[in-house]
């Protein structure tokens, strides 16, 4: 399995790639989160157009 990019490395290829500053990226990035958190516990749903939907799906506990 191919490793995953860290957090730093996704920052520094955006970065690199828009010609923006680390610290720009980083909070756009951080501001996402905090965003995506908000609307999930609020509505249950986040969506990034053109990349990704986040839906919560509430499942009943399973008996061990």
């Amino acid at each position: 399995m191919p490793a995953q990019l860290s957090k730093s490395q996704l920052i520094e290829k955006i970065a690199t790639s828009t010609e923006l500053s680390k610290r720009d990226v980083k909070s756009v990035i951080e501001t996402l989160t905090d965003v995506g958190h908000k609307e999930l516990k609020k509505n249950g749903l986040f969506l990034v157009p053109g990349f990704a939907k986040f839906v919560v799906i509430k499942k009943p506990a399973t008996k061990a």
